[in-house]
């Protein structure tokens, strides 16, 4: 009874500190189509090497952007996060800071316990 007293008191008002994610930007615009836009590389196998020129094509940045990132075992990139709400504007701030011959614009996001990206900045 008293463990389960203890763990109750530990637990009451806690807040699980956010996690942050180290991978690259996309556009929803070439994940969905698999390729890049503008060098027609593999989206979830050359994700690093989408051009910063591609994420500021317009219909790229109206398509939104994501995060995707690769482990040291994984073969193929996948969504790590959604960078919407104030993370679209860190995105859209940092490719602006970018010359548009870059590729792999690599970034570090902070994401809530719900996985919702709250602070995206340069990795």
């Amino acid at each position: 009874m008293l463990g389960l007293f203890t763990t109750s008191v530990l637990g009451f008002g806690s807040t699980p500190a956010p996690t942050t994610v180290t991978g690259y930007i996309a556009d929803y615009a070439c994940w969905n189509s698999g390729f890049a836009m503008d060098t027609g590389a593999s989206m979830t196998m050359q994700a690093d090497e989408h051009t910063v020129h591609c994420l500021k094509m317009s219909v790229c940045v109206n398509s939104g952007y994501l995060l995707v990132t690769k482990g040291e075992m994984d073969a193929e990139y996948t969504m790590a996060a959604d960078l919407s709400g104030h993370c679209f504007d860190d995105a859209v701030a940092i490719l602006e800071t970018m010359d548009d011959s870059m590729t792999g614009p690599k970034v570090e996001a902070t994401l809530a316990e719900d996985g919702s990206c709250v602070h995206l900045k340069v990795a």
